[in-house]
């Protein structure tokens, strides 16, 4: 209980009142990991398989020199944010289809904001990215720390929850043409950001969503799209991929 309310001060403190009251809203009943990772093993495909389904038939590699950059920071960092996940997928879709205007939710290391930065860095896309730090961690410095000097030119991050942050984000941009979900993985969490994402995607845009295995958010989402989406299997997770048409 102690800790419960230290955690609430917490946000009380950064003045994220609406995603406080967001997440004391959710149901303790939407727990629907088993229904959602078995509908993921049913239709996943690998990464190739997947990049493949995009016309991509060979991978590009991250350059040596940012990843170098990237492992020596993340070393430093005494505070455990998640690892790599799907860097090599972001980087070559992105590379493929050269977004010009992208967003992102959920930094923290910065792996997947690194990967999209270092393709988006021929096409001078600029990519916006939404973070909350973790609660009482005092993180705030290593969020993003392994993106390379050279690559930061092209990214704006906003220190806000999600209901504070995406809002301003797609304001910013207008229409995108690819977003990336990373950040609150809850049922209700999910379901308030897709809508937005959506709307805010250009048609032919893509639409990725990670860990869509948590809930069946992502699985809801796709039935009243009526689109088939592209699941791949990675790191023992799921991701989820939609081209809007």
């Amino acid at each position: 209980m102690r800790d419960k309310i230290k955690t609430i001060f917490w946000y009380i403190k950064k003045g994220y009142f609406l995603q406080l009251l967001n997440i004391l809203k959710r149901s303790k009943n939407e727990d629907t990991r088993l229904e959602a990772t078995q509908w993921c093993r049913e239709n996943a495909v690998t990464e190739l398989e997947a990049l493949q389904k995009f016309g991509i038939n060979s991978k590009e590699v991250i350059k040596e020199e940012y990843l170098e950059y990237a492992y020596s920071e993340y070393k430093k960092c005494s505070t455990p944010m998640g690892g790599p996940g799907s860097m090599v997928m972001l980087h070559n879709i992105c590379k493929y289809f050269q977004p010009k205007s992208v967003v992102e939710t959920g930094v923290a290391y910065g792996w997947s904001t690194l990967s999209i930065l270092s393709a988006l860095k021929n096409n001078n896309g600029q990519l916006i990215s939404v973070d909350m730090p973790y609660p009482k961690m005092g993180n705030e410095d290593n969020v993003g720390c392994v993106i390379h000097p050279l690559l930061r030119s092209n990214w704006t991050l906003i220190r806000k929850p999600d209901i504070l942050g995406l809002p301003f984000a797609l304001k910013k941009l207008g229409k995108i043409d690819l977003c990336h979900y990373d950040s609150d993985k809850s049922y209700r969490g999910r379901k308030w950001a897709q809508k937005k994402l959506w709307k805010s995607l250009k048609i032919n845009g893509i639409y990725i969503e990670d860990d869509i295995n948590d809930n069946i958010a992502f699985q809801e989402f796709t039935i009243a799209l009526g689109v088939s989406p592209i699941i791949v299997k990675c790191d023992g997770k799921f991701l989820g991929l939609i081209i809007k048409s």
